[in-house]
């Protein structure tokens, strides 16, 4: 006998401390592209302030208020793609940043844990746009 649990509504499809960490790290790489006057920094900007807005009101309803007459769903898929797409590259500049900052000789030690903490990145810059299933 299965017994299947309910099905929450608030299922999240990330884990909140890899976003915690993916949203900080995104912040510190808008810091120090806003202190070096990039260009980086605009998009590093809309990406961070487009995911808090995805994670507060939730992916569902981020889709939803993306829908527009104008807009098709082309166009919704590029913008949340290129959205994640830019906070993982932002995260991942902020954590290079992090690292090249720490006081050690040798930084070639640094480059596991740096590729291993990417993955977890990506995959929290995902997540954060994945739709939850509709529950009726």
């Amino acid at each position: 006998m299965i017994i299947q649990a309910p099905f929450n509504k608030n299922i999240k499809t990330y884990s909140r401390l890899s976003v915690a960490i993916s949203l900080a790290l995104t912040f510190y790489s808008v810091l120090i592209s806003y202190n070096f006057s990039s260009i980086f920094f605009l998009p590093s900007l809309a990406s961070l302030v487009l995911s808090l807005i995805c994670i507060i009101v939730g992916a569902n309803e981020f889709y939803r208020l993306l829908t527009f007459p104008i807009y098709n769903s082309l166009i919704q898929g590029l913008l949340v793609k290129s959205t994640s797409s830019i906070l993982f590259l932002s995260s991942v500049h902020g954590l290079f940043n992090l690292f090249s900052r720490l006081n050690i000789r040798d930084h070639s030690i640094l480059f596991i844990p740096f590729v291993f903490i990417s993955f977890f990145l990506a995959g929290a810059s995902l997540g954060i746009f994945q739709k939850n299933p509709i529950i009726k």
